[in-house]
């Protein structure tokens, strides 16, 4: 599903990414730490037409949301000034990402009913039979071309040769709605506890493949519920499950998400939250690069630290006060800086060799996703060399070895025999 998100100028977030690379994942922070900002980001990329003033951060910037999705990058910019969609980029692909369903239940929750109809146009595109697609696709280019024909343009014979290109889209959830009328099914109950245990019913009750739920204060959301059996149901069931909590009885019972620290000064908050990640004299290992987690968890587990770690996105400037108040509570922490930081092994702060991990991307990669190999003994070298082929952001060709990197990478690749000697040196 989602690989990344990218906000920029959205309530708590001047400029961030956060890489899922279609994991599972739950957000961790306090109050304020910006966890509930990222799913509502979600929620205006794929919901909105226009979003509310008070989500604009810096009033005289738009507010730009992004996804990386199947190696393609898709934007959203609001206006500042009319707070209305501005673009969509790349708009010619648009339609390839209407099939996803965002499903955010906020704070606040939402109605088992409402949840319901939302639910229903989800499966509606799953179940509408692909005949039944081509069928709706003819019916719209006629209608087009009957449009034209009554204001006189005649469609040429062959679509090549028209000045006006008909492309029908046929986006079968646009086309699907429901009015309720429960006639006593109680499906939109008034009682909190029992819209809960309905909605929770509904997202297990199938299975959503092209479903992304964003839950926000997942204790809140399922409240007097088990949350091992919450998550666990969740994440079998929903394509892509996003999680906020900053109760540690919840990251207890994560599943397989994987675990974001939130927020731009961690403090001993966040660390006592993440001591519930301990389990089984597991240590962490913190990684600061947005694209680095992918390179880190194949390198873990080919050098068989796979079972003995967490691994925390840390941010690069988040990681210093993280790593230390992880340490004054006593969980054991190990930090891999790329090799331009300072390490200080003395407490557990270790540097690479090379300037950055894309400098360690096996050249069977690199040629099959740039069709070159760029210097790889500098890093500025190294992202000039690629996009003077072709063009392309720094995070673009970040993000685009991070999505693969797992694939290419051995017990004998250099970057993972690196990270298995400064680990088990650490630990």
């Amino acid at each position: 599903m989602l690989q990344s998100l990218f906000i920029q100028n959205f309530r708590a977030w001047e400029n961030q990414t956060f890489t899922f690379n279609g994991e599972h994942a739950v957000f961790v922070g306090g109050n304020d730490s910006g966890k509930s900002s990222v799913l509502q980001a979600l929620d205006c990329f794929f919901n909105r037409e226009e979003i509310d003033s008070s989500f604009v951060r810096d009033k005289n910037k738009d507010v730009s949301i992004g996804i990386r999705y199947n190696g393609v990058t898709y934007k959203k910019t609001f206006s500042a000034k009319t707070l209305r969609v501005k673009s969509r980029k790349p708009a010619a692909h648009w339609h390839d990402i209407e099939s996803i369903h965002y499903i955010y239940l906020p704070a606040n929750l939402k109605t088992s009913d409402t949840v319901m109809k939302e639910l229903a146009k989800a499966r509606a595109d799953m179940l509408l039979p692909e005949q039944l697609q081509k069928a709706l696709s003819v019916v719209a280019q006629r209608a087009v071309e009957q449009v034209l024909a009554g204001a006189g343009v005649e469609m040429p014979a062959d679509p090549a040769t028209a000045k006006v290109s008909v492309i029908p889209k046929v986006v079968p959830s646009r086309a699907v709605d429901f009015t309720v009328e429960t006639n006593g099914i109680p499906v939109a109950g008034n009682e909190i506890g029992h819209q809960k245990r309905l909605t929770f019913a509904m997202l297990v009750g199938s299975n959503y493949r092209n479903v992304v739920l964003g839950v926000d204060d997942v204790e809140r959301a399922f409240s007097s519920m088990d949350y091992e059996t919450v998550i666990a149901g969740l994440e079998s069931h929903v394509g892509q499950v996003l999680m906020t909590t900053h109760a540690t009885s919840v990251l207890q019972h994560r599943g397989v998400a994987m675990t974001v620290p939130v927020g731009s000064n961690p403090g001993s908050g966040m660390a006592a939250v993440l001591k519930g990640l301990e389990s089984e004299g597991k240590a962490f290992l913190l990684v600061e690069g947005k694209y680095d987690l992918p390179w880190y968890k194949a390198a873990a587990r080919l050098a068989g630290f796979g079972q003995r770690l967490d691994i925390l996105p840390a941010g690069g400037s988040n990681l210093d006060e993280l790593r230390r108040e992880m340490a004054r509570v006593g969980m054991k922490c190990v930090a891999i800086v790329d090799g331009d930081t300072a390490p200080d092994e003395r407490v557990g702060k270790f540097a690479l060799a090379r300037e950055c991990v894309e400098l360690y991307t096996p050249d069977e990669l690199l040629m099959d996703l740039f069709g070159i190999v760029p210097p790889l003994d500098a890093k500025k070298e190294f992202f000039r060399g690629i996009q003077a082929t072709r063009q392309a952001s720094e995070n673009g060709i970040k993000a685009a070895i991070s999505e693969h990197i797992a694939s290419y990478l051995d017990a004998n690749s250099p970057f993972v025999v690196e990270v298995g000697d400064i680990l088990r040196q650490a630990l």
